[in-house]
């Protein structure tokens, strides 16, 4: 991309409907794997991963998630499914899923290695927008608070060009310092 200036656009995640929401979250990536065709083939299949690596029954993806303990109101587990590739401090989105575990809880995301944020030039333009990359680096972010439980690679015969942008799901065990229950920075 040239060195244009462009802004942060996250609007383009503010959508209505689920057909709308669907366009966003699996864009059309060329022949045989346009949106319908992706929702049909990766929909199974990120549940399924969930589901095993979470231990959670078919059918039922919550189960007992609540925890109430001195400071606050916790969850056993949490869901991020090609989310931070598109967040501008992905540094807080993580620090947000941590605090909102309990201690040893574990966090699933299914993510790219690269950063693809949505952004304008202008927002007057803001039906052109583009894809771009500040160089965060997800995956060490999310090894500074929390320890691989278990992890791997998406299959490229059904979520289309993995190859490019490295997609991959990790199954993360929330990581305590020294005992407390403080947040590594």
């Amino acid at each position: 991309m040239s060195s244009r200036k462009i802004q942060y656009f996250p609007h383009i995640f503010d959508v209505k409907d689920l057909e709308s929401a669907k366009a966003i979250i699996l864009t059309d990536e060329g022949p045989g794997a346009d949106t319908a065709r992706r929702w049909a083939l990766e929909t199974p299949y990120v549940t399924a991963l969930i589901a095993e690596h979470l231990s959670l029954k078919r059918g039922r993806l919550v189960a007992r998630l609540w925890l109430r303990n001195r400071t606050g109101l916790r969850v056993d587990a949490t869901i991020a499914i090609w989310v931070l590739q598109h967040c501008l401090e992905p540094a807080e989105d993580v620090a947000r899923i941590w605090r909102g575990l309990r201690p040893d809880g574990r966090a699933f995301i299914l993510n790219m290695r690269q950063r693809a944020l949505p952004a304008v030039e202008s927002l007057q333009s803001v039906r052109h927008f583009h894809w771009v990359t500040d160089g965060k680096d997800v995956p060490a972010i999310l090894l500074q608070n929390f320890a691989i439980d278990a992890e791997g690679q998406v299959d490229a015969n059904v979520v289309p060009n993995t190859g490019d942008a490295g997609s991959f799901w990790v199954r993360l065990v929330r990581r305590q310092t020294g005992g407390e229950d403080q947040l590594i920075r």
